[in-house]
């Protein structure tokens, strides 16, 4: 098969994340004794790999300490997750996005669908993709598609995601 078109996703590829990684970072960096900004650090995030930016990061504060890759980006993580809980929220970059296939098990169908209807309301095209399919009942299926019915999204998906569809 000869592919149309291949995707790399960077960051700020598809969708900018480089904002809150600033922030992340100005809480992971004042919490050690240093003092920055997202306005100061967000220059030495874009475009740039992780293990550049902790070296840097290191260089230009080391009143932070010595620490591991591993140590920082795990805080790191934690602080981005705490970014997000605030009500911070990655753009998704215009003009990269056609449509999204929002997957999800059963619990997360209300979920999936008003984060369908988000992204509808923004113009985006959605496919509609329950996962794990094989411990649906008949009913619990008949449901999903009435939700989906109601939504009208672009599209409706079935695919084997973990490999256990059978024949019966």
């Amino acid at each position: 098969m000869k592919a149309a078109a291949y995707l790399f996703d960077l960051d700020g590829t598809l969708v900018d994340t480089e904002a809150l990684w600033s922030y992340a970072i100005v809480e992971m960096v004042n919490s050690r004794g240093g003092s920055t900004t997202a306005e100061e650090i967000l220059p030495s995030v874009i475009g740039r790999c992780w293990i550049d930016i902790d070296r840097e990061l290191h260089r230009r504060f080391p009143e932070i300490g010595e620490s591991s890759l591993e140590e920082d980006a795990a805080q790191l993580q934690a602080n981005f997750k705490r970014c997000v809980a605030a009500g911070g929220k990655p753009e998704i970059i215009q003009g990269t996005v056609e449509f999204f296939r929002l997957s999800f098990k059963r619990h997360r169908l209300d979920w999936a669908l008003n984060a369908a209807r988000i992204l509808m309301d923004k113009g985006y095209k959605c496919f509609i993709n329950p996962v794990n399919c094989n411990v649906y009942t008949d009913e619990q299926y008949l449901e999903v598609l009435r939700k989906v019915n109601d939504l009208h999204p672009y599209g409706f998906s079935i695919v084997d995601t973990f490999g256990v569809m059978r024949k019966p």
